[in-house]
């Protein structure tokens, strides 16, 4: 049981809309500072996905896809992987391979 067994259908929509708009403005924010777009969109289109779901009487394949695309823009903007240490070659090995 989650929140939405205590909230009526109007609150809940308010409560998605306004969870969806500050995803978007956060992401939007951290977009204009990185000067990286594609992220911000891949996660305004899934949240479209998850509008459209509870438009259409919560469809559940748009619910999960829309989940599924948010998540991937959010992974994709934050990029978790970068994190850890990636073994590359040395500076000196570099040159010398060059030469």
């Amino acid at each position: 049981m989650g929140i939405g067994v205590s909230l009526s259908e109007s609150s809940h929509l308010l409560l998605l809309g306004v969870a969806v708009s500050l995803s978007l403005a956060v992401n939007a924010w951290r977009a204009w500072r990185l000067r990286r777009l594609a992220p911000l969109a891949l996660s305004g289109a899934g949240g479209g996905l998850l509008v459209l779901s509870h438009v259409l009487d919560e469809n559940v394949l748009l619910l999960w896809s829309g989940v599924a695309v948010l998540l991937g823009g959010v992974l994709w903007e934050r990029q978790p992987w970068r994190r850890f240490p990636v073994r590359r070659a040395s500076p000196a090995l570099a040159s010398a391979k060059a030469s």
